[in-house]
């Protein structure tokens, strides 16, 4: 690859040149083992952020937006919500111990729970996808290393072994499910950020993006959304990186890069070599960064995104018709209460992303402090016999639908 040349370049055009060699240095990996294919002519937007926030009026998503308020019994509280599907008849909800079936009215169906020991049982739900079609269940169980599969019901219906690290999964069709490693190496099994797990033959057909050797030093973080799709497309993004990809069974490529600015962490510091994340966090806490992207949730015209900037939670929404952002760490949704903006921090908002809906979680102290400012008269008097510890208001904002 030629490197930047002096020449008549517009600063817009020297910017793409060079975010485009950053990027084909990241992440244009392909399926040979973990040997990199980089491609100049691959396109992917940058999107500026501004450094301004605004109160992001949740209304603007979608005019069909409704509230859904979750069965609270001893066998249906949720907590610890890791993803939330929906199909035809149900909400799937899932926990690191759990997945909760509520019908669209709200009511508890059931849950299956099959946590142990046992051949048949998991210890923890690592991350989970679900296969519509033939409506069943793939647990990833970080602890057993192995992916399980369940029926609708709970049945166990098989399971396959990994072996090595994984922390999330993508479920990507009907043979083939995604694993995302992090920046953990396997010694003489996998150095490889993602493999491809094929659901026909029960075997890891490939691994490629190989792990940076310096990041598998310190690098290691848990939790967040990373991958997410949409309309067939399915986009990955992971912390300390500002770019978000899209993602196959056979590559990653960049899709957007999102342009910090000045608070854009310094490569150098990425590239350094550090005891533990604890070193790495104490020295790029210094600088007054935003830390790349910790959660993303693709929708079919939008990419809702989670990052820590300046040490404060904020959110992003991306347009992908426009490649504009719109920053906040507060909300407010116009069509569900009179007045008010939310903090995200404060009321623990979080957001998830299924077939073309962003669903909305957030503590009950959101309602229940704000009742008087609720416009809908019967969720007022619902509200009104919710406590603190209550199950979670579900808030589905409905775009486009995604086809099955």
């Amino acid at each position: 690859m030629q490197g930047l040349e002096c020449t008549n370049k517009t600063k817009e055009d020297m910017k793409r040149q060079w975010i485009t060699i950053m990027a084909l240095g990241i992440g244009i990996w392909g399926i040979s083992g973990c040997t990199n294919h980089p491609s100049e002519s691959e396109t992917f937007a940058i999107v500026n952020v501004e450094e301004k926030e605004q109160v992001f009026d949740l209304q603007t998503l979608s005019p069909d937006a409704h509230t859904v308020v979750l069965e609270t019994t001893d066998s249906s509280l949720v907590a610890f919500t890791n993803r939330i599907y929906a199909d035809n008849d149900y909400y799937l909800i899932g926990s690191n111990q759990a997945i909760f079936f509520f019908d669209k009215k709200g009511r508890f169906h059931h849950a299956i729970q099959r946590r142990g020991e046992g051949p048949e049982e998991y210890l923890t739900i690592a991350d989970f996808a679900v296969d519509k079609s033939n409506k069943q269940i793939w647990i990833w169980d970080m602890r057993k290393s192995r992916l399980t599969c369940y029926d609708y019901k709970g049945a166990f219906l098989r399971e396959i072994k990994i072996g090595f690290w994984c922390t999330n999964l993508q479920w990507l069709d009907a043979s083939h499910i995604l694993l995302y490693s992090g920046n953990q190496i396997t010694p003489e099994v996998n150095a490889c950020k993602f493999s491809v797990v094929n659901l026909q033959t029960g075997e890891v057909e490939r691994h490629f993006y190989p792990i940076a050797p310096n990041k598998a030093e310190f690098l290691h973080l848990m939790g967040g959304s990373h991958l997410s799709q949409t309309g067939g497309e399915t986009f990955f993004a992971e912390n300390f990186n500002d770019t978000i990809y899209r993602i196959s069974a056979t590559e990653c490529v960049p899709a957007y890069y999102l342009d910090f600015g000045n608070a854009k962490i310094p490569v150098s510091l990425l590239a350094g070599r550090y005891k533990d994340i604890m070193d790495f966090h104490q020295k790029v806490t210094v600088g007054n960064y935003a830390f790349g992207i910790s959660s993303l949730y693709a929708l079919p015209d939008k990419i809702w995104l989670a990052y820590l900037d300046h040490g404060t939670d904020k959110y992003l929404c991306l347009d992908r018709e426009t490649k504009t952002s719109t920053p906040f760490s507060k909300l407010t949704d116009t069509s569900l209460f009179q007045e008010g903006a939310f903090d995200i921090s404060e009321y623990e908002i979080s957001f998830y992303a299924d077939e073309g809906q962003l669903f909305m979680l957030a503590s009950n102290a959101l309602y229940l402090e704000h009742q008087d400012k609720l416009k809908d008269e019967a969720l007022k008097k619902v509200v009104g016999s919710l406590q603190i510890d209550s199950n979670p208001v579900l808030r589905v904002y409905q775009g486009e639908k995604d086809e099955l």
